[in-house]
């Protein structure tokens, strides 16, 4: 079993779920997201569903489970939203998603990032 850390930054708790060395520039790199959604979060769906059938049940009726799928579809949506915005590294700019797809596309990135931290004196 994996084992979670407890990461004591900015006075809130973040929980990294995985810690590895970035490929291009060994920096110590530490994800807090998870690509699926989590046992909590499916609970948390429930709870808003139930919250909100509660009041739409009486008009809709059984059609209310549309928020189900609602609800689910935006969790699942922000949570990866989230994990594709903290896979990049903040140092080099290296994203291991497009590596995987296209080493070229990962290339340009790379050269973006740097060029837009560093740009050039003409």
């Amino acid at each position: 079993m994996k084992q979670l850390l407890l990461n004591l930054k900015y006075g809130k708790k973040n929980i990294i779920f995985k810690q590895f060395f970035c490929p291009l520039c060994k920096v110590e790199r530490k994800l807090e997201y998870r690509s699926k959604l989590s046992v909590r979060q499916y609970f948390q769906i429930l709870l808003i569903y139930m919250f909100i059938s509660l009041f739409t049940f009486s008009s809709m009726g059984v059609y209310s489970i549309v928020f189900l799928f609602l609800t689910w579809s935006i969790f699942d949506f922000v949570n990866r939203s989230l994990f594709k915005n903290n896979i990049p590294c903040p140092h080099c700019g290296f994203d291991a998603s497009w590596y995987k797809k296209d080493l070229k596309t990962t290339r340009t990135l790379v050269e973006k990032f740097w060029e837009d931290k560093v740009p050039s004196n003409k």
